[in-house]
């Protein structure tokens, strides 16, 4: 989440709620180590899990020189190819459909929102904004319709959120008074949740920016979230409840809290670890929220929030040279991926695999608890003027 003087920062990060907790306690999970499958050599990253246990996100691959867009399937790691150089896979919806962004060498480059496939090469859907320079682009998730969220460069200075409703028509959403902003997480019903630049003036005069959480309704409506006492915030997920996960800094950039957001209210502020930062990545429809958290040695693991307690997923690893440091996202079976580093420092993608099942909730309710959620990328960058 870097640089308001050259482009609009992009932040995830986030928090959870609880408002509807899951029908079940796990018990523990059977962990799977998804760098060791398929020609992976080198760091690998699970970034998203849907209902279908079907993975995505990115890993080098032998004779590979960049990182490329991965999908982990049945057992198989596939090489999602690139537009140029590197790539990565962000987002799969339950009908299998995968996006991202590769970076493409055509001038004047940069990376390019695009659709991935494992029998042919990646679909460039770089949206061509009406702006003096657009080298830049990324499709942060993709829902069940097919809608996809991300953002698209204006200019060196900043970044306009992007709803496509297909892979050719998109539209520009309200980014506020300086019209500069981002989509990381869209739900199936058309909610939004991102972030966007606010300027702020300081007591001793001075001039800055920082990012607002923000939400976008179906139609497209932004509301401004606020700091919640904080100096900046940002989301990093949306449930089908409208349930979205909010992360705050202070002034001091050394404190960060995540809290749940849902109808215009905070629900919820996540506990921590001991140390003084949380990072809710992704949350469920039965309100299990995960995500990294600081210790107190000041080392981060990936955690599950649930029913209002935070558990340390290293607790059920049996391997001592591996650590789990971020749960990336959780799907409603309860199967949550992220990326853990062995004793070399090597980064490895992982699967935990619940040995309960949630409870999963009716539709009836889903549908009663969007109704009253009216409002509510994978790159952090955060940015003072």
């Amino acid at each position: 989440m870097g640089r308001i003087g050259r482009k609009l920062g992009i932040m995830l990060l986030a928090a959870g709620t609880l408002a509807l907790s899951c029908g079940s306690a796990l018990a523990g999970w059977t962990f799977t180590d998804l760098s060791v499958l398929g020609d992976i050599v080198g760091d690998s990253n699970a970034v998203e899990i849907n209902n279908n246990g079907d993975i995505v996100g990115n890993a080098f691959f032998t004779g590979d020189d960049y990182r490329h867009g991965t999908l982990w399937s049945d057992g198989v790691a596939y090489d999602l190819g690139t537009l140029g150089g590197t790539s990565t896979a962000s987002s799969i919806n339950d009908a299998g459909v995968i996006v991202g962004s590769s970076y493409i060498s055509t001038s004047p480059g940069g990376n390019h929102a695009a659709i991935f496939s494992t029998s042919a090469p990646p679909v460039d859907i770089q949206p061509a904004v009406p702006y003096s320079i657009n080298t830049e682009s990324s499709v942060s998730e993709i829902n069940n319709s097919g809608q996809m969220a991300g953002y698209a460069e204006t200019d060196l200075l900043g970044q306009v959120p992007i709803l496509w409703s297909d892979s050719s028509t998109y539209q520009i959403l309200d980014a506020g008074p300086l019209n500069m902003g981002y989509v990381n997480s869209l739900n199936n019903l058309g909610q939004m949740a991102g972030g966007i630049a606010i300027q702020k003036t300081y007591d001793n005069g001075y001039v800055g920016y920082h990012t607002e959480a923000a939400f976008w309704d179906a139609d497209g409506t932004l509301t401004h979230l606020g700091v919640f006492d904080g100096w900046a915030s940002y989301t990093h997920d949306i449930n089908d409840l409208g349930q979205v996960l909010v992360g705050v800094l202070d002034e001091t950039l050394l404190n960060e809290w995540s809290i749940v957001w849902q109808n215009g209210e905070v629900v919820e502020t996540l506990a921590g670890l001991g140390g003084g930062r949380t990072e809710a990545q992704a949350i469920n429809n039965n309100g299990q929220i995960v995500g990294t958290a600081q210790t107190a040695d000041d080392s981060w693991h990936a955690v599950l929030w649930q029913d209002g307690e935070i558990i340390d997923l290293n607790d059920y690893l049996s391997d001592a040279s591996m650590v789990l440091v971020y749960a990336a996202d959780i799907n409603e079976k309860g199967q949550i991926v992220g990326y853990g580093h062995r004793a070399d420092g090597t980064k490895f993608a992982f699967l935990l695999n619940p040995d309960v099942t949630p409870t999963p909730i009716p539709p009836t309710l889903l549908l009663f608890g969007s109704g009253l959620a009216g409002l509510g990328f994978f790159r952090r960058r955060f940015f003072r003027a």
